[in-house]
């Protein structure tokens, strides 16, 4: 069995560090970190001189009479000969926070998260949004706590989001 390491926001696997497996002078690869691959493709050959880069798709653009189209023909380009591409946008949102609601006419889950929040922050339903005749469905939970509970959570098939309907 695998070790683990307890911290504060619950266990997981204790994996070691690139510079651990190098002391340890392997063969070959540990399984873990063997991903199963269907075909090896080669992104560049020592006969290509070009210079690759990541196609970037500016969204605002493609809403743009003037750029719309030149942006529609590298999303093409960037789908048919890539598989990916990297999103940018100009910045200016209809709103400054992004708002989650509930829908009374059928299911949806809109979830709006930070990068890192701070362990003392809380997670929870904003509370301008919530009134008499749209009240919260769900309860508010500490980040700390709902990170903890998140990791150290049975794979059960239910999402964790669950644990904090009200």
């Amino acid at each position: 069995m695998e070790e683990t390491i307890k911290n504060q926001s619950g266990t997981s696997l204790l994996v070691p560090s690139v510079q651990e497996l190098a002391k340890q002078k392997l063969s070959t690869v540990p399984e873990r970190y063997i991903q199963p691959q269907h075909e090896h493709m080669l992104v560049i050959s020592e006969e290509d001189n070009r210079i690759l880069e990541i196609p970037v798709i500016d969204m605002h653009n493609l809403l743009s009479l003037e750029f719309g189209s030149a942006e529609l023909d590298k999303l093409h380009h960037a789908c048919k000969e890539w598989g990916f591409f990297q999103i940018i946008t100009n910045g200016i949102y209809r709103s400054i926070e992004h708002r989650a609601t509930v829908s009374s006419e059928k299911e949806r889950l809109s979830i709006a998260t930070f990068y890192s929040p701070t362990q003392d922050g809380v997670v929870g339903p904003a509370s301008s949004l919530i009134t008499e005749q749209t009240p919260a469905r769900f309860k508010s939970i500490g980040v700390k706590d709902y990170f903890k509970g998140l990791f150290s959570r049975k794979l059960d098939g239910k999402s964790y989001v669950d644990v904090m309907r009200i």
